[in-house]
């Protein structure tokens, strides 16, 4: 049977020889697996240290702003933090940020580490703070008198709210409109004054405190003015001029 031992022995060697060819592909694909294995563990452990680090500067810019809002008496305010890249660090972060200005609007924050060695970057956020603040209900006149009928409420992010804003309807109480103003507006400080309480070359009720005692006599304003402005009187009794402070229609009081 030599044909047959014969073919038996080719086809021996042709395994022999498949084998021998495959061997260097699968060494060469082990290292390609493991290669990228070991690739796939450094890219999630650089992921873990950006949660990380991200998590510690969220902590820091809540406890941040939760202050600020609660220092204007607001608890609504949103934190959108940028997902930089940063590198690793033995040791937390010192995290600072620049506290001239309040965290509202577009915010820096400086994140340095000490160890294994020293860096410094920057992360960025944007941060919203929500009020209820006065908004005009309707078109508001010039010199108009003010009344609550005159405003609404409505929640707004006050991180760029430049001219200041009105929380309640209280204290807008004896102002008038300064310029027209539109439906929806923010009434800031800069369109209202307080009612002239008192006009100039007016008759008013001059009240003196003395302790616990009180005297009223009458005068003469020589002065415009509104609600806790001083003013100068004159007192109608010993004819002598004095400052007063402007406490209601027609009204000063003065301490002796």
């Amino acid at each position: 049977m030599p044909y047959a031992n014969n073919s038996y022995v080719e086809t021996n060697k042709r395994k022999y020889d498949f084998r021998a060819e495959i061997r260097p592909v699968f060494l060469m694909l082990g290292v390609l697996v493991s290669g990228g294995i070991f690739s796939m563990e450094v890219i999630a452990s650089k992921a873990d240290i950006s949660t990380q680090a991200h998590q510690q500067i969220r902590s820091y810019l809540y406890r941040d702003v939760a202050r600020f809002a609660g220092s204007i008496g607001s608890n609504d305010f949103r934190i959108d933090l940028d997902k930089s890249t940063l590198s690793d660090c033995n040791t937390p972060f010192e995290i600072s940020r620049n506290k001239a200005r309040p965290p509202t609007g577009k915010v820096t924050l400086t994140v340095e580490c000490q160890h294994p060695k020293y860096w410094k970057s920057r992360v960025k956020a944007e941060v919203r703070v929500y009020q209820k603040i006065v908004v005009a209900k309707h078109t508001i006149e010039r010199d108009q008198v003010l009344t609550a009928n005159d405003f609404k409420r409505r929640r707004t992010d006050i991180s760029y709210v430049r001219q200041g804003y009105f929380t309640t309807f209280n204290e807008l109480d004896n102002q008038v409109s300064k310029r027209r103003i539109t439906v929806g507006k923010i009434i800031s400080p800069r369109m209202v004054e307080f009612a002239k309480w008192v006009e100039r070359h007016q008759e008013v009720v001059i009240e003196a405190r003395i302790g616990g005692m009180a005297a009223r006599m009458k005068g003469v304003a020589l002065e415009s003015g509104s609600k806790g402005e001083q003013i100068k009187v004159k007192n109608s009794t010993s004819d002598k001029t004095i400052l007063a402070t402007v406490v209601g229609p027609k009204k000063v009081q003065t301490l002796f």
